[in-house]
């Protein structure tokens, strides 16, 4: 993997909600009346949709678009109250949205005064993670080359200060480390997937 994008959960400036505990106070006497876009069904913005829901105790609306780019117009548009969204997406519309909480578990640099989920009460960790894969079977010595290729981009210097600047988190990970990581996310995620996809 060498590249992860934080989710958060953002409103427009104008909103009513300041912060999310307005937010999710407004959701426990409204059930349904908070609508969130984000992009996708069974995506990371909609399980992270979930499990806010199930974390908060709520009933929020989920809306998918196909694609961020879609969500982000609905958005803007105001044909949703909230917005699941990838950070390079919030940092580029920052002078007319509000973001309530990122899914990491340090602030984001890119806006460091915006809380996590967690610092709220809501262990919610969740980014739109990318990386370069390889069909089943390629023979190691081909995923070494692969994989050394990669480790060089992602640790270039300019690379990195493309992707921060553009609302992006640099990652470094090997082809074992990230299926360790993969099947961790694979382990947080089937509960929810479980429990909601009936």
């Amino acid at each position: 993997m060498f590249q992860a994008t934080p989710i958060g959960l953002a409103v427009l400036k104008d909103s009513p909600f300041a912060n999310l505990e307005d937010l999710i106070n407004f959701a426990k006497k409204n059930p349904g009346a908070v609508i969130c876009g984000g992009s996708g069904t069974w995506s990371g913005h909609h399980i992270a949709h979930l499990q806010l829901s199930k974390m908060a105790g709520v009933n929020l609306t989920y809306i998918p678009s196909k694609g961020a780019a879609k969500s982000v117009a609905a958005f803007l548009g105001g044909h949703v109250k909230a917005l699941w969204g990838n950070s390079n997406d919030l940092v580029q519309h920052a002078d007319k949205i509000r973001v309530l909480a990122f899914g990491t578990k340090a602030p984001f640099a890119n806006m460091p005064d915006v809380p996590t989920f967690e610092s709220k009460g809501y262990p919610l960790y969740a980014s739109i993670d990318r990386g370069a894969g390889a069909p089943p079977g390629t023979p190691d010595d081909r995923i070494k080359i692969l994989e050394k290729a990669f480790l060089e981009i992602s640790s270039n210097p300019d690379v990195i200060k493309q992707m921060r600047r553009d609302g992006f988190v640099p990652l470094a990970m090997g082809a074992e480390a990230s299926k360790t990581y993969i099947m961790e996310k694979v382990k947080e995620w089937a509960p929810v997937v479980k429990e909601f996809k009936k």
